[in-house]
């Protein structure tokens, strides 16, 4: 399947979604954010790595932005110090999709997600 669209100046969002034959849909597989240096706020995740398999029913969700961002993780507003946050977030057996977002003072925001497998 092939679809276009017009592009416009500034930062893109894309999200792409995986589905069977059968038409059941399931979660992000690609989600980024597209434009140029000045126009993408910085989110780095450093833990956990994308597609972790744990058998804890909590993780740690670590990573820095720009110091004056807010920080948000499955849509709860977290603490963060000079960019750098941490926070553990509780998990459900099987894939469990954590959404980061972040947003600067000047409207810039950015989305990432982590999945992370729950086997207890």
């Amino acid at each position: 399947m092939r679809n276009l669209c017009k592009l416009v100046v500034g930062g893109l969002f894309i999200l792409i979604m995986a589905g069977c034959q059968a038409g059941i849909s399931g979660f992000p597989v690609v989600a980024n954010n597209i434009g140029t240096d000045g126009d993408i706020l910085k989110l780095n995740i450093t833990g956990p790595v994308d597609e972790s398999v744990v058998r804890s029913s909590y993780v740690t969700i670590s990573g820095n932005t720009e110091p004056e961002a807010a920080v948000m993780i499955n849509g709860l507003s977290i603490d963060q110090e000079k960019g750098h946050f941490s926070v553990t977030v509780a998990l459900e057996p099987g894939p469990n999709l954590i959404n980061i977002f972040a947003k600067n003072p000047a409207g810039k925001q950015i989305s990432k997600y982590v999945t992370v497998v729950y086997i207890p």
